[in-house]
């Protein structure tokens, strides 16, 4: 299964389990036909997939470090057709930057996930 990430938005009946606004990894999907559920990493149960929405994680280098506040300038790569294609970006606001390695980021904008490597 794809790396799929959601964040939950319309979660008032399990507000126990998940959280509002918090991102999660969805593990499993189970389609029942007319309703689909998500098992979620590092939560017990399943939960509706109407409760979440989609979101998009890119993988980027950038020679600045990304800072909380600002946008982030970086090059956006993806494999398209089996061949990497890159683009310049300039992605929304970053809301969070957790290094995850030497040189190696998670950032979190208003719009989206990137893994950049910070190239210095």
């Amino acid at each position: 299964m794809q790396n799929l990430q959601i964040i939950a938005w319309r979660c008032k009946y399990v507000c126990c389990k998940v959280v509002r606004g918090q991102i999660y990894e969805v593990i499993a999907v189970n389609d029942r036909g007319w309703q689909t559920d998500y098992t979620l990493k590092g939560v017990v149960g399943k939960f509706n997939s109407v409760w979440f929405d989609k979101v998009n994680v890119y993988k980027a280098i950038t020679n600045h470090q990304p800072s909380v506040g600002h946008s982030m300038v970086c090059t956006k790569v993806e494999l398209v057709d089996g061949k990497i294609e890159t683009t310049s970006w300039k992605t929304s606001t970053v809301m969070k930057s957790e290094e995850i390695e030497q040189d190696v980021f998670k950032v979190t904008t208003l719009n989206s996930i990137y893994m950049t490597m910070l190239i210095r």
